[in-house]
């Protein structure tokens, strides 16, 4: 499928902390719902919950990989900057992602950066946690 595209693409390294509101406008709590997102792309899933984000992940990335077969929907995907080959994830949870295939995260994967991983490696993810969560006894959840 995309054998020939890098493993994992770096979006954003962790960004410098903001003083307050200083930075954005007095008016806009921009800045504040920024660290709410990265704070809460800290915490790790368990493995029920990694396997729905990753399964809603996926989903995003096959719906973006139909579109591409026309005009409208490439324009579509570039507008809303969604892509047909990775699916988006932080960095703690590309570091669970990595583990549970079995891999070494690289040292440049930290915790509050955004990453993406190739939709196949994605793919083999959800496959494992779907395996664990079978041994375990635990109802896998359907997308």
């Amino acid at each position: 499928m995309s054998e020939g595209l890098p493993i994992i693409k770096v979006v954003r390294l962790p960004p410098k902390p903001l003083r307050g509101f200083k930075e954005g406008s007095p008016f806009s709590s921009a800045p504040m719902f920024a660290w709410v997102r990265i704070a809460m792309s800290l915490f790790p899933h368990d493995v029920a919950g990694l396997h729905q984000s990753l399964a809603v992940q996926c989903a995003f990335v096959r719906a973006a990989a139909r579109r591409r077969k026309r005009f409208g929907g490439r324009f579509y995907n570039w507008i809303t900057g969604e892509n047909a080959d990775y699916v988006s994830l932080s960095g703690t949870h590309l570091r669970q992602v990595l583990g549970v295939l079995g891999y070494e995260p690289p040292e440049f994967v930290v915790g509050g950066g955004e990453y993406q991983l190739r939709m196949d490696y994605a793919q083999q993810a959800i496959d494992a946690l779907a395996g664990r969560l079978a041994s375990d006894g635990q109802s896998i959840p359907r997308m």
